[in-house]
Parts: structure tokens; sequence; C-alpha cells
């Protein structure tokens, strides 16, 4: 009975195969249906595949071509509707399996793809094309065993493929086998002649130099050495050779043999300053603390590279790392005068490290006095010297005191002396008022001294002294952005970008920095869903960046780019750390979070309704205005769009084909905005930030205010406490998270599960390593209190929070500091604490501290708008500002543009 029964399968089956056997003409057809299909001429294909289904409407490979060809042009339903028939009705063809594979590859549902792949193989185990397919999304998924393997099997059936040697080569050095994929490199290399051809001398240059970098990943620093050494000869890129082997001298601890070669390296590009840094370290003298001997050795080493190299600034650049007194001072002299004479407007740019790096202070009165000699030497005698020109040769150019003015200006900024900075600035205005780098210098000092308004007029200002400069435009449209003038921003951006079609063509464009920049005032303005859209824009052009590898997977073992190649891959592995994401996925958080918290938000109606009942009756007015003119703009760019679409069907059929542009059904977030679950989405994010940029702090506090929010995510919350302690154990954030943890934690003990509730008290315990919690903020507060004014005030805020009697002491604390101390501090520090004690329900709040708090600062910041409203009445004065809106206005910035 089995035998029979088995014999009746396999005539089923041989029935099945014979019932998907095409004539030979329906053959043909399908021959060319995969022809139109490669040629993206999709309406001939789908033409001929229903010719075919006609004769034969369950021919499986047919309908899947069907489908596959549907799916290029955006029908995916129908396309997965005629796949997945095709597959049931032979389910043991290989073409069918691979197309399914093919659709789900195109929507990004790469693990199913693998798996369709791999049913493929079961039919058809040598099909070359599906497994090489099935290798590019093993790369992509990071499946390094699974791609080692079908690199494998691909090289073992074609070893005549030069392609299937360096896949299977890049397998296992990224499955980190550095001994096999060396072992296999050498194999290859035995099928070469020992002379490449002259149109493959790249293509062997970079398999030698990937065999010493694997060699060198493996730690095999002499093998390296040796293959550079032996095979040198046949490396095309001469300075990549010099490079690995200066490291390689460096790791071996050959540090003359490196010296010689890190001074070639000077001599081919003498202002790459990591070259300099190199050639201190294999000299020994590449540490913070050096003794006399050693730093008279780098004095001299430096003063024979500048003879070596007269023209190189980094030469003259660098001694001003570890020069002091009067040394420094000489040589900061002698680096600015040659391009103050230039007039090179990034000079303060590149001497702002030692403001950061000055920890005495010293070296920052030095440059200040310095420059100050300079410019009065130019002003009273047109030299450097300080005495009159005997030549007319010696006297200096008129432009070079604009140049020294501009640099002071700076400089005044930088130490927090924003009226000196703008009175500096003025003088250099006054003294040539064409030239466009003072009043981006101006903007920039009263964008720092706290007045974004006036910023924004003044980068506008020089953006109109050269329209065609794109640069300007994108620095005034950034000022105008974070003075919350958004319409103004598009206005200004558009007119640089293609007909005049701004969100578009910058989306296409991946133009990040401006949605960010949109995306922060949105928020700022509690515009959350319009905030929400520009985020999570950012986050797509991300999905772009990590979808694009897929383009090179093939072609860089095509074009043997491999070093390249591995470091792409290695870039996407980290690509989210990147700061326009970290921005975006904290701004998008912090949106969700509101939503959360007031879940009003959610109904856009009733935030519209909120914000109308704010405005005065003109304000209201011009809001419904501009509502109805952004709706009637929406409206006509739609039908046009459709018109457009609806014309180009009359058009031959390649050039219907192409891709239509899609209309996004939801440009204010609406949708985004009513989410029931606002913490759930948010969780994107923080996977994305957990996974790629974990060493940055703001990770784990957003982490932390999330999970904080949700009961049974407290266990996460305490988590990411204790990460941020990996990081940075004083931040004055984290003892607010860990009071705020405590806090919950014992309010909600009835609600907790008993095993849960002891393992928060454990860890809780171990932070604050056998102290009680009011005893760890007193000892946070001795310790750390005056290290910042962040510190300060949040060792003040833990206290409070603890013990409530505390707050007088906690608000005299705080209030002692002198003027001095708060710019010192900085502007945004003193916002926080002032916004901390003019809160309603905070910990400090107190309404005579905050007074008096604002007095202090607007003593300490003259020039801000948030403290004093000095800029804003210097704009009205000005006629600068809408009556109603009390917003800069924007007429003549509308008449410019």
């Amino acid at each position: 009975r089995r035998a029979r029964t088995r014999r009746g399968r396999q005539a089923a089956a041989a029935t099945m195969a014979s019932n998907q056997t095409l004539p030979a003409k329906e053959q043909g057809l399908f021959k060319q249906i995969v022809k139109f299909y490669e040629s993206k001429m999709y309406k001939k294909a789908l033409k001929v595949a229903d010719q075919v289904l006609k004769k034969h409407p369950n021919h499986g490979e047919t309908l899947a071509m069907k489908g596959l060809t549907l799916n290029s042009l955006e029908r995916k339903e129908e396309a997965y509707e005629y796949v997945r028939k095709g597959l049931k009705n032979d389910i043991r063809s290989h073409v069918c399996w691979h197309v399914y594979g093919l659709i789900n590859r195109t929507d990004e549902n790469y693990p199913e793809a693998i798996k369709c792949y791999r049913n493929a193989l079961k039919w058809d185990k040598d099909n070359q094309q599906i497994l090489r397919d099935l290798s590019q999304l093993q790369a992509q998924t990071r499946d390094w065993e699974g791609f080692v393997e079908t690199r494998r099997i691909l090289l073992t059936l074609k070893p005549s493929i030069r392609n299937n040697w360096v896949g299977y080569i890049i397998a296992n050095h990224l499955a980190k086998d550095y001994d096999q994929a060396v072992d296999v490199i050498q194999k290859y290399e035995d099928t070469l002649a020992d002379v490449p051809p002259e149109n493959e001398h790249y293509e062997h240059s970079e398999l030698l130099m990937f065999k010493a970098m694997v060699q060198q990943e493996a730690g095999k620093y002499e093998d390296a050495l040796k293959t550079l050494y032996t095979r040198g000869k046949h490396i095309v890129d001469k300075l990549g050779l010099k490079e690995q082997m200066a490291a390689l001298f460096l790791k071996l601890g050959r540090m003359s043999e490196a010296q010689i070669k890190y001074r070639e390296l000077i001599d081919y590009n003498a202002d790459n300053y990591e070259y300099y840094y190199k050639l201190q370290e294999a000299m020994g003298l590449s540490s913070n603390a050096l003794t006399g001997k050693q730093l008279e050795d780098l004095k001299e080493l430096y003063a024979d590279l500048q003879k070596s190299h007269p023209k190189a600034t980094a030469a003259k650049r660098l001694p001003l790392n570890f020069l002091s007194g009067d040394d420094f001072s000489a040589a900061f002299s002698a680096y600015i005068n040659p391009l103050l004479r230039k007039g090179v407007p990034s000079l303060f740019s590149s001497v702002m490290h030692l403001y950061t790096s000055d920890e005495t202070g010293d070296k920052i009165q030095r440059m200040e006095a310095t420059i100050l000699k300079t410019l009065a030497s130019l002003q009273d005698y047109g030299t450097f010297t300080g005495t009159a020109a005997t030549c007319e040769a010696e006297a200096e150019s008129p432009s070079v005191v604009v140049w020294a003015l501009l640099l002071l200006a700076y400089h005044y900024d930088q130490v927090s002396k924003p009226m000196d900075a703008l009175a500096t600035i003025e003088k250099a205005i006054e003294h040539t008022p064409t030239i466009i780098d003072l009043y981006s210098c101006k903007s920039q000092i009263l964008t720092n001294g706290g007045d974004v308004a006036s910023a924004a007029m003044v980068a506008d200002e020089a953006r109109r002294l050269d329209l065609a400069d794109r640069f300007l435009n994108s620095e005034a449209t950034k000022r105008l952005l974070r003075a919350d003038r958004v319409e103004d921003a598009e206005k200004t951006i558009t007119l640089f970008t293609k007909d005049g079609d701004n969100g578009n063509n910058l989306y296409d464009m991946q133009c990040m920095w401006y949605e960010l920049e949109v995306g922060d005032s949105y928020l700022r303005q509690k515009v959350y869903g319009r905030a929400l859209k520009k985020y999570h824009a950012i986050s797509e052009h991300f999905d772009t960046f990590e979808d694009d590898q897929m383009d090179f997977h093939s072609y860089c073992l095509r074009k043997m780019t491999m070093r390249a190649y591995v470091g792409m891959l290695r870039l996407e592995e980290r690509i989210r750390g990147h700061e326009f994401y970290r921005g975006a996925a904290e701004g998008a958080i912090k949106c969700y979070i509101a939503l959360f918290d007031q879940p009003r938000q959610r109904n856009p109606q009733v935030a519209e309704e909120e914000m109308l009942a704010k405005m005065s009756k003109d304000e209201r007015k011009k809001y419904r205005a501009k509502q109805r003119k952004a709706e009637a703009k929406a409206k006509a760019e739609a039908d046009a769009l459709a018109a457009k679409q609806k014309e180009s069907e009359n058009d031959d059929d390649k050039q219907a084909e192409k891709p239509k542009k899609k209309v996004d059904p939801d440009p204010e977030g609406h949708e985004l905005v009513k989410s029931e679950t606002p913490l759930k989405n948010a969780e994107k994010f923080i996977a994305a930030l957990e996974g790629q940029a974990g060493s940055w702090m703001n990770t784990h506090l957003l982490r932390f205010e999330v999970a904080i929010r949700q009961l049974d995510q407290l266990p996460r919350a305490l988590e990411a406490v204790k990460k941020g302690m990996e990081i940075d154990a004083a931040d004055p954030d984290l003892l607010l998270c860990l009071v705020r943890l405590a806090q919950k934690v014992a309010a909600s003990a009835g609600d907790l599960d008993e095993k849960i509730k002891a393992d928060l008290d454990r860890g809780i315990a171990e932070i604050l390593s056998g102290t009680d919690l009011k005893g760890f903020c007193s000892g946070y507060s001795a310790k750390h209190a005056k290290s910042s004014l962040r510190h300060c005030s949040a060792s003040a805020e833990a206290s409070v929070m603890v013990d409530g009697a505390s707050k007088a002491a906690a608000l005299k604390q705080l209030l002692g500091y002198t003027a001095a101390d708060l710019v010192r501090w900085g502007l945004n520090a003193c916002v926080e604490v002032h916004e901390k004690l003019l809160g309603a329900e905070g910990p400090l709040s107190d309404a005579a501290a905050a007074s008096d708090w604002q007095k202090r600062c607007a003593e300490a910041f003259p020039l801000s708008v948030y403290f004093t409203g000095v800029g804003r009445d210097k704009l009205r004065v000005h006629g600068l500002l809408d009556a109603n809106t009390n917003q800069p206005s924007s007429d003549e910035l509308s008449a410019t543009c």
C-alpha cells in the first residue's frame, strides 16, 4: 500500500511538471517577458504575459513574472497576488521562489527574501544567480556565517571567475577568519601570472593591499610588512602603501623607520596634521607631560619642519599646542600675521582649539594681547612690526586692519565678552562695509549673546550682499529657523531649490541640516505634528543609506574596491550615531514624550483651538489667512501633479513607466500625533541609538525618560542609569534620574511584582554604595556642586526632592554666584536654571528667586533677549518688529525673495 501511495505521488508530481511545461511558441513568448522586464519595458512584458496566460492560465512561472512586472509598476497588491498564485500552481519551480524573494527584497523584507532564496535552491541548488542574490542579502543582514558558506559554494561552482574568489576572501575577513582569508588570497595569487596584465594593475594592487590589511588586523604585523615589501612594486597606491608601512613600523616599535616614512609623507602633504602627530609619536614626543629635554626636541623638530616646508601652515600651527610664555606669543604672532595679510576668514577656526585646551588661561590672555598689539601697530604704522614703514613695500594693505578686527571680534565672542565683540565688529563694518564675513561674524555674536531675532536679520543682510552665494543663503536660513521664523526661512532657501519646490526638492536632496533645524523650531513652538514629520524624514534618509548598501555588494566585488567596501560596511554599522540622526531621534522622542504627558495634544483640532485661544483677534485672522493660502497651494500642487501624470499616460511605453512622484497624504503630521501609543513609537528611535550611539550620554537619558513613564519598564530605567554612569558617573542629569527612579519605585511598591521590586531596590542600593538617597545627594553636592552650574542646580534640585526642608539652603547656594561665574557657565545653563525657578510645580520653584536670578543674568548677558528684552526693543525702535505678533517683520525679506 505504501509503495502504491509513493508511486501515486510520483505520478502526480510528474503530471504537475508536465502541466507546467510550455509549448515551444509560448516558451519563446516567456523569454520575451524576461527580456522586456530586464529592459524595463514593463507594459510590453505585461501584454506578452497575458498572451501566455490566455492559453495557460495556471502556468506558475508566467504568473510569477507578471507579478514581478506589476511590482515594478508599484502595483504591490496585485504583484503579491500573482506571485503567490504562481507559487501555488508550481511550488517546485525555482523561478517562482526566486521571484517571490525578489519582490520581498524590494519591500526590504530581507528575512523572508532569504527564506525564498533557500527554497529556490532546493529545486536548483547550483543556480549561480540565486546564490549571488542570497549572498548579497546575507551581507546586508550581517549573516557572516551564511555569507561565507554561500560564497564558498559559488567559488566551488565557478573557480575561474575572479569575483567568486574575491567574494570568498571578503566573506572570511568579515567573519574574522583572518587565516582562512589570507590562505584563499595566497591560493588565488598562485593561479595568477607573476606579472599581472596591464589592464589589471589596479585590481592586483588592491588585492595585495587588502592582504596586508587582513594580516594587520590579525595582529601579524611582520607578515603584513613582508607582503608590502616583497610585492610593493605591484602596488599602484603609493600613498596608501607608505601610510600602511609607517603604521606597521609604529606597531612593531621600529621607530627610526617610522620616522623616515612619516617625514616622507609630510614631504608629500605638509598640511596633514595626522602625519605630524604620528611623527611625534615615533619620536616619543606625543605625551602631554613633556620633560624639558623633550620640549626642546619638539621645538627643534618643528623649527626644522618650518625650514623645510616654509609654506605649510600646519608646521606653524601645531607648535602653539605645546609652547608657552613668550615662545607662545612669538609663535602665535608669526602664525597669524601671514594669514591676516592674505585675508583668510577661517583664521579663528584654526586656533579655536587653543581656547578649550588652555587650562590656566595664560594662552588666552597672550592671544588677546598679541591681537591687540598687532591691531594697534597696523592702525598706527600700517605694519606688523610696531614701527613706521621705511618704504612703500613694507606697508601693509589697509584691508589687513579689517581682518585683524574680525579676529579680535571672534576672540571676544569666544571669551564671553559680547559687548566688546559687537563694538569691534561694528568698527570693522564701518571700515569696509562690503566684506560679507563681517556680517556673518556679527550674526554669530548676536546668536551666542542670546539675541537670535537680531542675528537672523543680520544674517539676511549678509545674504543680500551676494544673492548667488548658496552658503550665505543656507546660513541665513539657519538663523531664521533658530528665531522660529519658519515661513521666512522656507522662502529664503527656496531661492536655491529646483522650480521653487521647497519640500520635495530638499527631501530628495536629503538636506538634513535644514530638516533638523525646522523640526527643532516646531518642537520649540510645540507644533508636534510638523516636528515629527521632519524628524521622521531624517530617519527615512538613514533607512535609505542602509538600503543603498545593496548596490555595492556586487559592484565592489566586480571593481575590486575591497578596502573601500569593508570600510563602507563598517561605517553603516555605526551610521545612526551620526549627529544628524542623534538630533532627529532626540527631537522625535521628546515629541512623543510630550504627547504622552499631554494627551490633548494628540487631537490636532484641540491643540489648534488651544493655540488660537492664546492669540489676539488680529493674530487669529492672520493665522486663518495663512492656513487658507497653504490649503490652496497644496490643492494647486496636487491638481498640477494629477494633470502631469494624466498627460504622461499618453507618452510612449518607456516614458510612461517612470516612477510617479508621490504626494504626501499627511503633510501636517496629524496621523503621527494621533497615535495612541506615543512611547511605543519612540522605541524605534531609542533602539537605534542604543545599537549605534551607546557612548552618547543622551541615549541613556532618553531611554530613562521613556522607561520611567511605564511601570513595567522600570528595570530598563535602572539599566539606563547604570549605563549612563559607566560613561560619566558625575553627570548632573543622571543624579536627578536616580532620585526620580528611587522615588518612583517607593511610590509604586504595591503595584510592582515582588521579584522586580527586589531587583530594583538591589540595583539602586548598588549605585548608592551603602548610603541612603539623602546621603548620596549630599556627597554629590560636596564633590561636584562647584564643577559647573548644571552640577550645582542638579544637586540643589535633588536635595529638595529628597528633603523639602533643604529648599532654602539649596536656593541660597544656587544664588551665590557672581555675574562673572554665570558668564563662565554660559547662557544656556543660566536659562535652564531660570526655567526651573520659574516653573509652577518644580522642586526649585520660587518667584522671588527667579526674579533675582533674572537680574543677575541680565547683567551677565546684556544681549540676551530672554533675560533683558533689549534685542527686541532695538528691533522695535528700528521698525523691524510686527506690532501684532511681536515677531520680526518679513516684509523686506519677502520683497527680496
